[in-house]
């Protein structure tokens, strides 16, 4: 590619770089800005407790779909309780809970849940079938495994084989009724599960044993694992810590002042990094709120831009493209003038899909895009926001943040540690090293070598 349209003269990104100076100067100020107002805990449980003590009555989360709204101390009181409740049940440090569930409120509070007793959550992909949940379970030995049932469709039967298989496992269902004609035979309903959740939160209040487990957490303990899409062979879980995620968050924060009246689309699924690692750890960390919508509508997502006045959404390219097609939406019906902020990412797109995502927001909207992968807990390279032509970044993938920076090196030696540094202008395989790099691959040293 020329790189005289690209929006760096001659493609060298160095200090000297006019762009990239000013780039790094706003990284600078405003890592120093959130670590200031967003607390430094080091993990996603504390920064629900340290919001929740500065603002507990503002709103944390939306559920679109049913119009509740979780106050930050309610979302506190939740997520205590359900570790509590995990704990009664013998989840412990280590322990993997599997969900196969929607963007719930309760599939977040678990997430948050299981982080404060040192339990791993892994979501997967609504979309599995019977042999491919079975291979996740293999692949992971949860402890439990919390799903959804019957909502708009019956998930039962791609899950009720593996509950016969696996007795050693708690199947946890979520929805619909506790009738014992809905409930596949050996799950549990989630009402039943959380039956004592009172009782339990009050005794592990008095005694501190939730407590002091969160406390003796290490930023480099596990958290989460997400399953690879596959590109390279069978799905792997890519094993992510506590500081991944943080670091990460955070890192993307930087490009977006954030108040607490903005608002973010959480519209991806909590499968993926991007809905999990990006927008859902970014509200969590700067506090402001995260809409859910369950499941992917395009005619949804615009109906729950133009009620809640959302500032900010993060979408792979197909999605924007199906949001455009919306009759409503080509009529001129959604009033979107409340977003201020655009994340893309997954795919390159053109100048006109700029334009077009540009023209989606109001008066001061920006577009930003990067480098994101599943194993680094999600983007690990950001485009700047105030480029004179911000079209001109659908030509490249940003700049890597100062504590988790990009190399170009040989190909990996023998021994498995990383090829040396080539020259500017040499081509060669794109490293990262520092915070984000995650975990591993879980029980797969061979696959993690490589």
């Amino acid at each position: 590619m020329s790189t005289e349209n690209l929006p760096f003269p001659g493609g060298v990104l160095n200090e000297d770089n006019e762009i990239y100076a000013r780039w790094l100067k706003n990284y600078q100020d405003s890592i120093k800005a959130i670590n200031a107002n967003c607390g430094d805990s080091g993990t996603l449980f504390g920064s629900v407790d340290h919001w929740a003590n500065i603002r507990p009555d503002s709103i944390a989360l939306i559920d679109h779909s049913t119009g509740e709204m979780i106050t930050r101390s309610k979302f506190r009181t939740q997520t205590n309780a359900i570790a509590a409740v995990l704990r009664a049940h013998g989840i412990q440090k280590g322990d993997v809970i599997m969900t196969y569930l929607p963007a719930l409120p309760v599939h977040v509070s678990l997430f948050i849940a299981a982080m404060r007793i040192g339990a791993i959550m892994c979501p997967i992909d609504l979309r599995l079938k019977t042999d491919e949940i079975e291979y996740c379970i293999e692949k992971t030995r949860p402890k439990a495994f919390f799903f959804l049932g019957l909502a708009k469709i019956d998930l039962r039967p791609n899950i009720a084989p593996s509950v016969a298989k696996h007795p050693e496992v708690k199947f946890i269902q979520v929805q619909p009724s506790e009738a014992p004609a809905d409930i596949i035979p050996g799950a549990v309903h989630i009402k039943r599960f959380l039956k004592f959740a009172v009782w339990h939160l009050a005794v592990t209040m008095i005694s501190g044993s939730v407590r002091r487990i969160s406390a003796a957490l290490e930023k480099d303990d596990p958290c989460l694992i997400i399953f690879t899409t596959g590109s390279t062979g069978n799905p792997k879980p890519a094993l992510i810590s506590h500081q991944n995620l943080a670091v990460q968050a955070k890192n993307l924060c930087t490009l977006v002042a954030f108040t607490a009246e903005d608002r973010v689309l959480l519209n991806l699924p909590l499968s993926h990094i991007g809905g999990i690692g990006e927008l859902l750890c970014i509200t969590i960390v700067s506090g402001c709120t995260g809409v859910l919508i369950p499941v992917f509508d395009a005619k949804t997502c615009l109906e729950a831009i133009h009620q809640h006045r959302v500032s900010m959404i993060g979408q792979i390219p197909s999605m924007f493209q199906l949001e455009w097609r919306v009759k409503e939406y080509t009529e001129g019906k959604y009033d979107l003038s409340s977003l201020k902020f655009a994340v893309y990412g997954g795919q390159s797109v053109t100048a006109d899909f700029m334009r077009k995502v540009i023209a989606m927001g109001g008066p001061t909207m920006k577009v930003a895009t990067g480098l994101g992968l599943t194993e680094v807990g999600g983007f690990c390279t950001y485009t700047p926001v105030d480029l004179e032509d911000p079209t001109s970044i659908s030509l490249f993938v940003g700049y890597s943040a100062p504590n988790f920076p990009l190399t170009i090196r040989q190909a990996m030696k023998e021994d498995g540690s990383a090829g040396d540094v080539l020259e500017d202008g040499e081509i060669g395989e794109i490293c990262f090293s520092g915070p984000q790099v995650f975990l591993g691959y879980l029980n797969d040293k061979e696959a993690t070598r490589k």
